[in-house]
């Protein structure tokens, strides 16, 4: 009876775990218990003995294939729509000197797309990675048009973001620099920024 109710529970534990490798070490377990089940006590000590190998074999692989699923789940907690709101700072004193916001989406798979509050920008296309734990980083690339007359192109700009979310992964605050081209590809300013995400409903 107690051999029926592990197999039973290890039935509905593969109804809740479809991962393949989960569910065929599972899957052959419970073969192994039936196999008991059904040849009594008489060739237990074989069956047991095979089933106890198994599992020393196959544990690892299912930790393995667990904590990869667990890694996985947490580099793609940032995943979504941010509100973002922006403080533009000075490079060397860390004053603020104006203010802005973004719309930002982390696409699962690492891409990342924003638009910035300032209409001389166009849309910002760039990449995001999980550099561990809640810290995450950005590298976006964006055009830069004229801020006078009809619209021009003018450069370009590259953004690079810190960011450190919190423990519900529904706010996050971030340091941002911003480095602004000119259509020749020369250097002509350096923005730094703070700002605070929100989790977007």
């Amino acid at each position: 009876m107690i051999l029926g109710n592990a197999a039973a529970a290890r039935v509905r534990l593969m109804s809740e775990e479809p991962e393949t490798l989960c569910y065929a070490i599972l899957r052959r377990i419970d073969e192994w218990l039936d196999t008991i089940e059904r040849r009594g006590r008489t060739n237990m000590r074989g069956c047991l003995w095979r089933g106890m190998l198994a599992v020393a074999v196959f544990l690892p692989a299912l930790g393995s294939a667990a904590a990869q699923d667990q890694q996985g789940q947490e580099q793609r907690r940032i995943v979504g729509v941010w509100d973002v709101s922006v403080t533009i700072v000075s490079c060397t004193t860390g004053a603020a000197v104006g203010t802005g916001a973004a719309i930002i989406m982390f696409n699962d798979g690492g891409t990342v797309m924003d638009a910035s509050s300032n209409s001389n920008e166009s849309a910002r296309l760039g990449t995001w990675r999980h550099l561990g734990g809640s810290s995450y980083s950005t590298l976006s690339k964006y055009f830069t048009y004229s801020a006078f007359g009809p619209a021009a192109f003018n450069g370009t700009g590259v953004l690079t973001r810190e960011i450190e979310l919190n423990k519900n992964a529904d706010e996050y605050t971030a340091t941002s620099t911003n480095e602004v081209y000119n259509a020749a590809g020369q250097l002509i300013n350096t923005i730094c920024a703070t700002s605070t995400g929100t989790r977007s409903e």
